[in-house]
């Protein structure tokens, strides 16, 4: 038991350094010296409460003892009750100073913790931003935001419950040392008897607790799957899915979080409440054990019986937190686990910014394209010239979209190479290639903000600009007339009709200044009539500007106004059609 509790702390340490930040690594340090900071002050005042009550029990007790003679002669006293007077005030200056110092480092404590969570957190959310799409596509969104939500928060409770946790072994080491110095045959007796209480309630719940962590994470990611899936369809499942259905699979995970939860809280409760019994039981069996070997003439003894007393009074409280942090640290290991995986072994994307130009043509040259060993193009030739309208057409599973996705730099084919003019596409110069490109998707998602927050979208704000996008969308005088820019858009968009929001996500698109416009059936929702008309002026602004355009569409009222038609059919892609 002791080489796999030994195990699991340092196994713990090990994954908590490599996720802490060196300034965070630095403040822990500071932590644990505090926290032996706050261990050396528990030890003296339980020493000077033990010498003050055998001081003013017996004055005798100073000639016996080597300190307290020792400051009484320090400070020039002539007479016990003076120095009684003095020890007392100390006492109570100390208590107070203690407070004090408890406070701050309670406060530092949770500086650590909160302070912790905003910077994983924001460490974790960036990781996943820098996942390459294809990793993307592999995991759930649901479960991301659980992760930076939920999962760090109880990381933080982790690294709180081992701190605290030092503190008390620290505490209940050196009382246990200060009761062996008294008597070390009576102490050896009582350790046989703990050793063996502490191995019944490891052995007996500690595991339990940790299993219902693991029960704990797996219902909330359940949970949070529910929640995503079915808000993210909310109109699909008033038309179609009965309501009753839903709520018994949420249940389900309610459920087993709730049972979780209770039974970890009533298991890390058994403890205190066994070691209560049994601290009462060892206090009466001590004062049993004088009373027998002094043959009723106790108060000789009552100096040590009184050490016991409060070195029991403060040893089994700490027993008992340590019990209570390691069973907390069982409890929310999981969260551990999977924050130390998403850090170490999730893929990250690292760009260079080497700067790319296009200004002649984009050539693919025997492009093939794998998912999860899948061939979903094959040896794909292709030339786009600088301000050419491109249409990708082909039957719905042909690799239209993944031909977007390597075209405009989501991910690099698998083989193969993607010139710009005469320079190949490459991890140095693709965010460069990226910021080229304006991304126009068939589902605009529009948040609940400002009309001005949708379009700039976490990019810097250019006020200027933003109107431009707008106008070139053919949206703005719509919006003039409300709020203007300040003009709330619910979530998804909803005060708004189809034309609409696809005419705000063009002036997303727009707002990056791109040189190459990307539509993956940007307009295949909309009526033939406002398709049309998106259709005309974003060819007249491509006109205007320079613009590249790329479509995937199936409406040939749009494939016949391009100059270069690509038909994706048997992982193949043919040229049917060029104007030049």
């Amino acid at each position: 038991m002791k080489t796999r509790i030994n195990f699991f702390v340092l196994d713990n340490v090990k994954k908590l350094n490599s996720i802490l930040s060196e300034r965070d690594q630095v403040f822990l340090l500071f932590l644990c010296l505090f926290t032996a900071l706050i261990v050396l002050i528990e030890i003296f005042l339980i020493s000077s409460i033990i010498a003050y009550f055998n001081l003013v029990t017996d004055f005798d007790y100073l000639k016996r003892s080597k300190y307290l003679i020792a400051v009484f002669n320090l400070l020039k006293f002539t007479d016990v009750f003076s120095f009684i007077k003095f020890f007392s005030l100390f006492l109570l200056f100390f208590l107070i100073l203690r407070f004090f110092i408890n406070i701050s480092y309670q406060y530092l404590l949770n500086t650590f913790s909160h302070g912790s969570y905003y910077l994983l957190s924001k460490k974790l959310f960036e990781q996943y931003l820098d996942m390459p799409f294809k990793s993307y596509l592999k995991r759930n969104p649901a479960i991301l935001i659980k992760n930076i939500t939920t999962e760090v928060h109880y990381l933080t409770l982790l690294v709180s419950s081992f701190l605290f946790m030092l503190s008390e072994v620290f505490i209940s080491v050196l009382i246990y040392l200060m009761l062996i110095v008294e008597n070390w045959q009576l102490t050896l007796c009582l350790s046989i008897f703990g050793v063996l209480s502490g191995y019944v309630i490891v052995h007996l719940f500690s595991k339990r607790i940790e299993i219902e962590g693991e029960a704990r994470s797996y219902s909330q990611d359940l949970i949070y799957k529910i929640l995503n899936s079915s808000f993210a369809n909310f109109k699909f499942i008033k038309l179609s899915i009965p309501k009753k259905k839903l709520i018994s699979e949420y249940s389900k995970g309610g459920k087993l979080y709730s049972s979780a939860n209770i039974k970890s809280q009533v298991l890390m409760h058994i403890p205190r409440l066994y070691l209560e019994t049994v601290g009462f039981l060892v206090l009466l069996a001590i004062v049993l054990y004088f009373l027998i070997i002094s043959k009723g003439a106790i108060n000789q003894f009552l100096g040590i019986i009184t050490l016991y007393f409060l070195a029991m009074y403060r040893f089994l409280p700490s027993v008992n937190r340590i019990l209570m942090s390691y069973n907390q640290i069982l409890f929310y290991n999981k969260s551990l686990d999977i924050i130390y995986r998403d850090f170490t072994y999730c893929h990250k994307e690292i760009l260079g910014e080497q700067e790319i130009k296009f200004n002649k043509e984009l050539i693919l040259k025997d492009v093939s394209i794998f998912y999860d060993e899948n061939e979903i193009l094959t040896n794909v030739n292709l030339k786009i010239t600088k301000g050419e309208k491109i249409a990708f057409i082909g039957e719905s599973g042909q690799g239209k979209t993944t031909l977007i996705d390597i075209i405009i730099g989501i991910h690099l084919p698998t083989k193969g190479s993607l010139y710009v003019d005469g320079l190949e596409l490459n991890l140095l110069n693709l965010l460069s290639w990226r910021q080229k490109i304006g991304y126009i998707p068939q589902d605009i998602y529009l948040f609940e903000g400002t009309l001005e927050e949708n379009v700039v979208f976490g990019r810097d704000f250019n006020e200027e600009r933003v109107i431009s996008s707008l106008e070139k969308a053919q949206i703005w005088d719509f919006f003039k007339n409300k709020d203007g820019l300040k003009t709330m858009i619910g979530e998804g968009g909803v005060t708004l009709s189809g034309g609409q929001k696809q005419r705000v996500g063009i002036a997303r698109a727009l707002y990056g200044m791109p040189e190459i416009l990307v539509l993956d059936e940007a307009t295949s929702a909309l009526d033939i009539t406002t398709e049309a008309e998106i259709i005309n002026e974003i060819f007249n602004l491509a006109d205007y500007n320079n613009l590249t355009i790329i479509i995937v569409t199936h409406r040939m009222n749009i494939i016949e106004k391009c100059d270069k038609i690509f038909l994706l059919e048997n992982k193949k892609v043919t040229e049917i059609f060029s104007k030049n």
